[in-house]
């Protein structure tokens, strides 16, 4: 087991969740519309960065030493920040909540924005980082998906 590894996790993982909190206080204060919203708004803003920050392959951040040597803990970084920031399982939970209460109509709308945004801020993010990348470094051709599941290194 690599310390540093599950340490920068933890550290990446309190940044998402006080990120999060943020948010959904934000949202509240400002917004005043019910949480169900808030979580909604962080998922579809975490699978932007998630998407992004792969495509863009933090490791193309060699011109900052900080930076290279953050982007050998990519999985953990990304892990920990986003996968604190997201919350699949309040999802879930809200979906149970319309559920319970006979609000179908509610539930299946939640269900399919959820999805739905999510998965276009994801292509969303693809996209912009491949220009990106095209742009900082024009031969650079790149083909999605550029990181497979459980590639850490």
């Amino acid at each position: 087991m690599h310390i540093k590894k599950i340490l920068v996790t933890g550290v990446f993982g309190s940044f998402g969740a006080i990120f999060r909190f943020l948010i959904y206080e934000i949202m509240s204060v400002f917004v005043d519309v019910p949480s169900f919203y808030s979580t909604m708004v962080v998922n579809v803003i975490g699978s932007f960065l998630l998407s992004y920050c792969v495509q863009r392959q933090l490791t193309t951040l060699n011109h900052n030493e900080f930076l290279s040597g953050l982007a050998h803990y990519k999985t953990e970084i990304l892990g920990g920040l986003i996968g604190a920031f997201t919350t699949f399982s309040t999802v879930i939970y809200e979906i149970s909540l319309f559920n319970h209460s006979g609000d179908y109509l509610r539930c299946f709308i939640y269900i399919f924005c959820a999805i739905t945004l999510a998965l276009f801020a994801v292509f969303f993010g693809e996209i912009l980082a491949q220009k990106s990348n095209i742009k900082n470094n024009p031969d650079s051709m790149q083909i999605l998906p550029v990181m497979k599941i459980g590639d850490s290194e």
